[in-house]
């Protein structure tokens, strides 16, 4: 990470929430990735990139998703991301997107049966207990390990975990790293629009369409209540559900009071967004 770059141009997502709406939304560069490698009849980065040389287009770059602690996003929006990760680490590696996931809670609840089936190669450190070393590598070992870079690495396809030593990498050493990096050359960060900002509210940058947007607050009205649950059932989706839940929240629609996990809804505000945004929709 460069702290020189301007914030919007390279930003690092802290938040649980806007993470999740940034992997719904790397799933969409994925989608779009699929429909431009297929009008160019290529199967993979690689090939596109060779075409796109050939024929003077712009290549498509490389990314990493690297998510440092999975427990803290699971913990918000467990069925959205569990989603995303699935699809990403299903598809994503053929468009030359790749994943990363990292966490110091390897139970089942964070490390699901749907992420590590995805998920071919993994490394584990030191860990407490036998269970945990089984989570991450369906083998016991990792309780053994020693701490300080002592790892057992487990490559796609292999039988068991070879042992391997991380290598100890210091603050200083880090910024030698960058600064040699920002010394080559200067840096380009493609506009890959994967942060919306949760004060646009507009409902592009949540990933939701018009219709679908009427469809939820007509649900939300009829049903007077809202949750998870009832968006996932009436949209099929776990990731459209979070999505138009942050939506409703942005737009104050919805709220859930200190100390409650109940929502709470504006009827008033439902109504008034479909008069003016839907005026025939709203009279119906």
């Amino acid at each position: 990470f460069d702290p020189t770059v301007p914030a919007e141009s390279v930003q690092v997502v802290t938040d649980a929430k806007t993470a999740s709406r940034s992997l719904n939304a790397m799933v969409k560069v994925m989608e779009k990735r699929y429909e431009k490698f297929q009008a160019h009849n290529a199967r993979h980065i690689e090939g596109f990139n060779q075409s796109a040389a050939a024929g003077g287009l712009p290549k498509e770059p490389y990314i990493v998703i690297v998510i440092d602690e999975l427990a803290d996003l699971m913990l918000v929006s467990r069925d959205s991301v569990e989603d995303s990760i699935q699809r990403l680490a299903q598809m994503a590696r053929a468009v030359g997107i790749h994943l990363v996931l990292a966490t110091q809670r390897p139970s089942v609840d964070v490390i699901t049966g749907v992420i590590k089936a995805n998920l071919p190669s993994r490394v584990a450190l030191q860990v407490t207990a036998k269970v945990d070393s089984r989570v991450i590598l369906d083998s016991v070992g990792a309780e053994a390990l020693q701490g300080r870079g002592d790892l057992l690495y487990l490559a796609a396809g292999a039988q068991k975990p070879v042992r391997c030593q991380g290598a100890f990498v210091s603050e200083d050493e880090t910024r030698k790293v960058v600064e040699h990096l920002r010394s080559q050359a200067k840096p380009d960060y493609p506009s890959l629009d994967t942060m919306p900002k949760p004060v646009e509210a507009d409902l592009k940058s949540f990933g939701v369409e018009p219709q679908e947007f009427h469809d939820a607050l007509k649900l939300v009205l009829e049903r007077r209540r809202v949750s998870q649950d009832l968006l996932k059932s009436q949209f099929g989706s776990s990731a459209r559900a979070t999505n138009l839940l942050s939506l409703l929240e942005v737009k104050a629609m919805i709220h859930k009071p200190e100390g409650t996990n109940r929502w709470e809804i504006n009827y008033d505000a439902i109504s008034d967004y479909l008069r003016v945004h839907f005026p025939g929709a709203a009279a119906s």
